[in-house]
């Protein structure tokens, strides 16, 4: 069973390379594998009754014998048992030759075709019902391009979405290639916050760090984790500023601040299996990130996720982050020395929309603390604003943290939950996880 917030969404090369072309060898599935990709004739039903049949909701994937080409026609109908079609056959890619993994030392071709679906509801509608098939074919060397086996793709149009805001899962993790992070903000809160307040195990170890969102500009504090777009962190929240302004900004050491506060969601609930079942409340608040004397965003997006509810759990400070880049902004900035979006950065813009109502918000004059920082500290360095320096403080026992310094002399608080992977980082050093995290060293 997969862990909860992950998917199985490979792209068309991991999807050739590492389970099509092994099943035309005959070779075994992964063990992780098994159960994710079907055997099952993606014509023998409509598409939402072939994934219920099958225990799926929006996407399955299925290995099944092709149709027999018939006529000469480059778009043909492809009739499904129970009513509708699937129509298009367009040949959408045709990928890199890879190797073939027999030791042959020869080389494969494949290509992709796609179609919608079209009737069975028996209206007489003749448009696309928002359902697409993608259909790979391995094309050479002969003796697995004779092959009649295919890989079939059904999903609905709106997961496509939703798979291209997840992360990419690193290797280092043990999961098959193919597989994404992609939670729903409930599985966030019940699976990973929540267990994180706890002192629980966290469903994968490595996959959310610890470290301040607050302790450098984004795009920094995600390449000293070795990250790239889009990560998750665990840290302290801020401590309530004084001002009554709807919108604060959280200013970064290291120049640039969080802009917005935007309440997105607020006093939901989740049902939570390791409280026993009962149901918390959480809110989720989005920020924007700008360059000190800059009025457009710079692309990076940060959402923050808490426990409202009950009373106990509230009490806690513990935030889960996600912090990525948008590819929106009139901005745009990546990391040092590049202050527009290139080639790449807008093709991650094309996909990722969620967010562009965060990304012109108006500024706020009033900084409040950095999340390295603790209510309870009486000299007056409670706030970061400019080049000022964190007060160097000491993170209450309840909260069920342990306090670390970076390289950078960065204080932050890491769940006991993640300590397992603190210590390999601390024994092995940053060449042995994906994580590449700074040095850390316990304080106290």
């Amino acid at each position: 069973m997969t862990a909860p917030g992950f998917a199985f969404g490979p792209s068309d090369e991991v999807a050739v390379r590492y389970y099509l072309i092994p099943r035309l060898l005959g070779r075994p599935v992964l063990v992780q594998i098994q159960g994710v990709i079907i055997d099952h004739d993606p014509l023998s039903a409509p598409p939402w009754e072939l994934l219920e049949r099958n225990g799926r909701k929006d996407e399955a994937f299925f290995f099944a014998e092709g149709q027999a080409r018939d006529g000469k026609g480059s778009r043909q109908k492809r009739t499904c048992a129970g009513g509708g079609w699937w129509e298009g056959q367009k040949t959408s890619a045709e990928g890199d030759k890879m190797p073939v993994p027999d030791g042959s030392g020869r080389e494969a071709a494949w290509r992709k075709k796609v179609f919608n679906f079209h009737g069975g509801g028996g209206d007489g509608k003749k448009g696309s019902m928002g359902w697409v098939m993608h259909e790979y074919a391995v094309t050479a060397p002969e003796d697995l391009a004779q092959s009649r086996l295919r890989l079939y793709r059904v999903r609905t149009s709106s997961h496509a979405r939703k798979l291209s805001l997840a992360i990419e899962v690193p290797p280092a993790l043990g999961f098959a290639p193919g597989f994404l992070f992609a939670p729903e903000d409930d599985d966030l809160i019940a699976h990973y916050l929540l267990p994180g307040m706890l002192g629980k195990p966290l469903p994968v170890d490595g996959l959310i760090i610890g470290d301040d969102p607050l302790s450098v500009p984004p795009w920094e504090l995600l390449k000293r984790n070795g990250c790239k777009n889009d990560a998750f962190f665990f840290a302290l929240g801020q401590a309530k500023s004084s001002s009554k302004s709807a919108r604060q900004k959280w200013t970064c050491v290291g120049g640039g601040f969080w802009n917005g506060e935007k309440t997105c969601i607020d006093g939901q609930k989740v049902h939570v299996p390791v409280l026993g079942g009962a149901d918390v409340a959480w809110r989720k608040k989005a920020f924007s990130f700008q360059e000190a004397g800059d009025k457009g965003s710079t692309g990076w997006v940060m959402h923050e996720y808490a426990i409202t509810a009950p009373d106990h759990l509230a009490e806690k400070r513990l935030r889960l982050y996600r912090i990525r880049f948008s590819g929106h902004g009139k901005k745009r900035k990546r990391g040092d020395g590049d202050s527009s979006a290139d080639e790449e950065a807008h093709a991650v813009a094309q996909h990722r929309v969620t967010d562009d109502a965060l990304l012109d918000m108006p500024l706020s004059p009033q900084p409040i603390c950095s999340s390295a920082v603790l209510e309870g500290n009486s000299d007056g360095r409670d706030c970061i604003d400019g080049d000022q320096d964190a007060a160097s403080v000491t993170a209450p026992d309840e909260h069920g943290l342990t306090p670390f310094t970076n390289d950078n002399g960065i204080n932050f608080w890491m769940p006991r939950s993640c300590l397992n992977s603190a210590y390999r980082c601390l024994r092995d050093g940053p060449s042995s996880t994906w994580l590449n995290t700074p040095r850390l060293t316990m304080v106290g």
